[in-house]
């Protein structure tokens, strides 16, 4: 049975990445892909999203706010997405995303007496957020977690 089962990742093997930049650097294959970050001003501004993606800035700029608000969007349409943060906690890293699904704050999710349009986003937002954690991963402390 371990012989015909097929493992499954949405991230690609290293084998198979090492073979199209091979090809790209020879000219035989497509050109690096860009995908939309789903915010148009940053694809405008970065001609798309490929490879590894660095954000500088002066501190408390919203930096991390807003990557990680792009990584989730990126997820969330299915894009693999690996999110270093050795600032927060894993737990801060999702949290966050979740409250974005959401549309509520932090604070509100945390109440737990909510309105009955709030429960119904809410539900909407964890059947959203369990899909999209098949494509986003979070590092913390060097250590790659599944954010579960």
């Amino acid at each position: 049975m371990i012989k015909t089962s097929e493992s499954f990742s949405p991230f690609t093997s290293a084998e198979k990445r090492a073979r199209a930049l091979i090809q790209q650097m020879s000219g035989t294959g497509k050109t690096a892909s860009r995908l939309s970050a789903g915010f148009e001003r940053l694809d405008q501004a970065v001609n798309g999203i490929r490879g590894i993606n660095i954000l500088g800035g002066q501190p408390k700029a919203g930096k991390s706010c807003f990557f990680m608000q792009v990584s989730t969007e990126m997820a969330r349409r299915k894009i693999p997405v690996i999110y270093y943060d050795f600032e927060t906690a894993a737990r801060r890293s999702t949290r966050g995303p979740f409250a974005g699904l959401s549309r509520l704050a932090e604070e509100e999710v945390r109440l737990q007496s909510w309105t009955r349009a709030a429960s119904e986003r809410l539900d909407k937002a964890f059947a959203d957020f369990k899909e999209m954690l098949q494509y986003y991963r979070v590092v913390t402390d060097r250590k790659l977690s599944r954010t579960s």
